[in-house]
């Protein structure tokens, strides 16, 4: 859809929209090639997010940036909290990281001048979609206690240059 929108539209000359597998970048596409790379509710199932934002920030051309939306969860001991995120991991097959992780994933990857903002996960667009909520039923996620741990999970925007 996002192909057709691209074709169809005056973005044509300026966009060129990739939907691959992300671990094969590298193979796929040549060193700096890109002005943008974005990672939309997608970077939690990388299986090697410091591989991946490696190979990301090789395929930027100078000046390049990467955008990245994700679900962050906050660092805390609360054994209440972590046994359930680690619940929603695992029914979800993603990893979920905190803001500190991110931020020095982006470091370690030679990305600069980090900015960063965030919302609530429950004020996302994804609570306007039906579909998102039988997901979460599907998964058994929408219990109480279950929706009391998600509150303090964020969606997180990071926008960094190489």
């Amino acid at each position: 859809e996002i192909k057709s929108i691209v074709n169809n539209n005056i973005f044509k000359e300026r966009l060129n929209v990739h939907f691959e597998n992300y671990n094969n970048m590298n193979i796929l596409f040549k060193k700096k090639t890109f002005d943008k790379i974005l990672f939309i509710e997608s970077i939690n199932y990388s299986n090697n997010i410091t591989e991946l934002l490696t190979k990301s920030n090789n395929l930027l051309k100078n000046k390049g940036q990467i955008f990245i939306k994700t679900l962050i969860i906050p660092k805390t001991d609360n054994i209440n909290l972590n046994t359930n995120f680690n619940d929603i991991k695992k029914k979800l097959n993603m990893n979920l990281y905190t803001h500190e992780n991110i931020i020095t994933l982006l470091q370690k990857s030679k990305y600069s001048n980090v900015k960063y903002s965030s919302i609530p996960f429950i004020l996302s667009e994804n609570f306007n979609y039906p579909s998102f909520y039988l997901t979460l039923k599907k998964l058994k996620l929408l219990s109480l206690n279950k929706l009391l741990s998600s509150l303090p999970i964020l969606i997180g925007y990071y926008i960094g240059n190489k």
